[in-house]
């Protein structure tokens, strides 16, 4: 069974690419992280069918064929709603509105839409058929390897299992060190192992908790409420960022901030003054190397890389404060730390934008630097448009260049001769071919009075001074045009410390910009921001809260219940705790691309509330009373939940440690994505079964108290209802007979 449950991601895999081809998108970045997002998902309705189909045959093993049908009909209808809560997350993106996020999703929700509903198409007709050809015989294994395992560890003494893991823990610790292995990736290894262990034992032990737990109620509240503290508490230790920013190891960018264009002998001189500084006090600094790059376009920087982080005894900021303290002063630029990490971020950019950039540059620049300047937090403003390049503009007066019998073309060609120079014809010698060049100046030694004082010749035989018929002045220009939205824009680089909120920082130049006059017809933008080129998280909120209504309203539909959706909407809450959670513990900072992982797992950890809350109620159905619905129905339930669970985690765990970024390094990593799914999946899973029965129960109270009271009401209507009627009849009696005692008199 194992291998036909396996057969379903190569097969899901293959047939996706198919659909990628035929839908118009490209085996890119994104639809590759669909993908890999979409691995340990392909078997989970596999997993549920094939343990149904399992259940029901040692129910009835004289049947088999009876038995396949009855167990995938008995659990197609959650299997379907579990797949499209999953597909409904992605829905309200790709039919939104058309910014950088749908465009970013629509590819990985692609890949992973269509994966999912191949791998249910395969699931309710290939996964059966091909278990009721090749499983013909069915026969339940009682001295497997689990059953050994735990005969063996239930012989070792109480005391001695806890220091037993312990020293497992320490000895994987020591070797974690030894293979220089980064902190976080360790702790992500042991939350999923112990996860993995604390599953085994829930399984052995399933049976006594959760009776426990339904039979003392306030202890079940209460240890809830406790949790929900437990993750609120978790989230003033995480770290958060409205932006992409994720430092993934301790190496980061010292840019130069080069004012201008300079030879690359007089860059090297300041270059190799700074790398002078930074070796000198290399001990101090805990710097492992440096490497430096610079080009005549004024384009310099260096990569700074520390020690690694078990032998550092300071952090990067305080590294970089002690940089900056004695750092010497280099004529070419100003060098400064941007707020950058190690995906491509260049910290805040701000947007002038208008009709001329001349405008901008002369009339609005300056004042809007002097106030981004006086911003708290930002510590360095620069401007990306004034690293011009020098130029001489010669400028030829056509009036008295005609005057002096002068044709305008041949300055231009005298000028462009002068120089550039000109190649003559090869001088042919015995060694070979010589190339010829003829120039007005030697290399390196062009003075501008040797340009103005150039000698042109009329048709006269006159030679004229260049500086008669035209005007030579040395000036600068950018070295590109930014256009954005067909506008001419000027770009600011705001640099922010390390330790600051970028999220309150964007926050305050907002204020700031809103009580500055912008000339009519220019404005300002953020990161393209305008032009929806940026994703941060309040873009999320509104498609998450639109995927928890069509969530919802799935569940509604299956269920035929508005109770019911909102016992398994638990489920939800404590998959968020448990991202607070494991983003405190590895030291993760919740970003967009944790967020997008938050929003595609509202869609995934339903799944297991479906399953488990479905078969509850066809249990109760078939005339079990609720308690024993309720225990009987999680025992059936509990391993393929935390089978899907398991290779869901397991698919994810290469990515979550990996420094994959989207745009081959250029972009936001993937991990904080997969550990937000593996940290909500995981938490919420162990909560869940353990308090959804309770909720269940709970809820279905309340369901009870909520009919018995409306059917007190209805007969208390009705009564009075019957009453008054009564009462009415007894008076028309009472006229009548008054009438005919009054006719008779």
């Amino acid at each position: 069974m194992t291998l036909i449950i396996s057969m379903s991601i190569p097969i899901s895999i293959i047939i996706t690419l198919g659909v990628l081809y035929f839908t118009g998108i490209s085996l890119n970045n994104l639809s590759l992280m669909g993908l890999m997002l979409a691995v340990g998902m392909l078997v989970d309705n596999s997993v549920v069918i094939t343990e149904s189909i399992y259940t029901q045959r040692q129910l009835d093993p004289d049947n088999p064929q009876d038995a396949l049908i009855r167990g995938v009909k008995l659990v197609i209808k959650p299997v379907i709603a579990g797949t499209l809560t999953t597909v409904c997350v992605f829905l309200p993106v790709i039919v939104g509105e058309g910014n950088l996020l749908a465009i970013f999703l629509t590819h990985v929700a692609v890949a992973i839409i269509a994966s999912l509903i191949i791998s249910l198409m395969l699931s309710i007709s290939v996964v059966p058929m091909a278990i009721g050809l090749f499983v013909k015989k069915q026969q339940s294994k009682t001295g497997g390897l689990e059953a050994r395992f735990f005969n063996r560890w239930s012989q070792i003494k109480k005391r001695y299992k806890f220091l037993l893991i312990i020293g497992i823990y320490v000895l994987l610790y020591v070797l974690a060190k030894l293979m220089k292995m980064p902190a976080e990736n360790f702790s992500i290894f042991a939350y999923v192992s112990l996860f993995f262990l604390f599953s085994l034992f829930l399984i052995r032990n399933y049976l006594s908790i959760l009776k426990f737990f339904l039979k003392h109620r306030w202890l079940t509240f209460f240890s809830a409420l406790m949790l929900v503290f437990v993750g609120m508490f978790c989230l003033k230790f995480m770290s958060q960022d409205d932006g992409t920013g994720q430092s993934v190891s301790r190496n980061f960018w010292f840019p130069y901030h080069v004012n201008g264009n300079y030879t690359l002998d007089r860059m090297k001189k300041d270059v190799d003054r700074v790398e002078d500084y930074l070796y000198a006090n290399q001990e101090k600094f805990e710097i492992d190397s440096v490497y430096t790059y610079y080009n005549e376009n004024g384009n310099a920087t260096s990569m700074i890389t520390l020690i690694d982080e078990d032998l550092a005894t300071k952090t990067v900021s305080e590294v970089k404060k002690e940089i900056l303290e004695n750092m010497p002063e280099i004529t070419i630029g100003s060098p400064s730390f941007q707020w950058r990490s190690n995906i491509g971020s260049q910290g805040i950019k701000l947007y002038l934008q208008g009709e001329s950039a001349q405008f901008i540059r002369e009339e609005m620049l300056d004042e809007v630097m002097f106030m981004l300047g006086n911003v708290e937090k930002v510590t360095n403003v620069q401007v990306e448009q004034k690293n011009n390049r020098e130029e001489l503009q010669v400028n030829v007066n056509r009036e008295r260049a005609l005057n002096l019998g002068l044709d305008p073309t041949v300055v231009a060609q005298s000028v462009s001769i002068a120089m550039r120079g000109m190649n003559l014809k090869e001088y042919v010698s015995e060694t070979g071919e010589i190339p010829v060049k003829m120039r007005f100046y030697k290399k390196g030694q062009f003075e501008i009075d040797q340009l103005r004082n150039l000698p042109i010749k009329n048709a006269d035989g006159v030679s004229i001074p260049l500086n008669n018929v035209a005007e030579i002045k040395s000036t600068s220009s950018p070295q590109r045009l930014f256009r954005l939205g067909r506008l001419n824009s000027v770009q600011i680089d705001l640099d922010v410390e390390d330790d600051s909120n970028v999220k309150e920082v964007r926050e305050a130049i907002t204020a700031m910009m809103e009580n500055y006059n912008v000339p009519n017809g220019y404005s300002w933008t953020f990161n393209l921001e305008g032009n929806g080129a940026n994703i941060s998280l309040t873009d999320l909120v509104m498609p998450f809260v639109i995927a928890l209504l069509v969530i919802f309203m799935v569940m509604a539909a299956m269920f035929e219940s508005l109770l019911f959706p909102i016992c398994v909407y638990n489920t939800i809450l404590f998959s968020i705790l448990g991202i607070f959670l494991f983003f405190a513990i590895t030291g993760t900072t919740f970003n967009v691309m944790a967020g997008i992982g938050a929003m595609i797992l509202i869609g995934v950890v339903v799944n297991n509330g479906i399953v488990l809350i479905d078969h509850i109620n066809n249990l109760r159905k078939e005339g079990m009373n609720r308690f024993d619905a309720v225990v009987q129905g999680g025992l059936d339930r509990i391993r393929p939940v935390l089978m899907t669970v398991s290779t869901t985690v397991v698919g994810l765990l290469p990515l979550s440690v990996s420094v994959s970024a989207v745009g081959g390094g250029n972009g936001p990593s993937y991990f904080p994505m997969a550990r937000a799914i593996i940290g909500g999946l995981t938490f919420s899973t162990i909560i869940s079964l353990v308090l959804l029965p309770c909720i269940y129960c709970w809820l279905d109270d309340l369901s009870l108290w909520g009919k018995e009271r409306f059917a007190r009401v209805l007969n208390r209507l009705q009564g009075n209802r019957t009453v008054g009627v009564v009462a009415v009849k007894q008076n028309v009696n009472a006229d009548l007979r008054s009438n005919t005692s009054h006719d008779e008199a």
